[in-house]
């Protein structure tokens, strides 16, 4: 069994999910310290950017996490494809297992 396998766009996709991780983790950190913001606030300026940056900063965290987490479990996670086709014991020869040919996961 001959299996086909575009590593171009396995190796972005890891690589962009491993920065999105990263990404997600410094927007939900900073979040948090935007937060608490409002407890050390002393002026009114201050104090204004303490309640509108959290309503800004959090959801942006919560979807960058989201996009990760999907991208980490579509991408990163084992076993790929190739992996799993030395598992199956009954295969045909001359039969094709094309995995992740485009960019559509749910092609096939």
């Amino acid at each position: 069994m001959r299996i086909v396998t575009n590593t171009d766009l396995v190796t972005r996709n890891r690589r962009l999910a491993n920065i999105m991780f990263f990404f997600s983790m410094g927007i939900l950190i900073a979040g948090f310290l935007v937060a608490n913001l409002q407890i050390t606030a002393k002026d009114s300026t201050t104090l204004a950017l303490a309640v509108i940056l959290p309503w800004i900063v959090l959801p942006v965290g919560l979807i960058s996490t989201l996009t990760s987490v999907r991208m980490t479990n579509l991408w990163v996670r084992r076993p790929r494809p190739k992996r799993q086709s030395r598992r199956a014991k009954v295969l045909a020869r001359r039969a094709d297992f094309i995995a992740i040919i485009t960019s559509l996961p749910d092609m096939f």
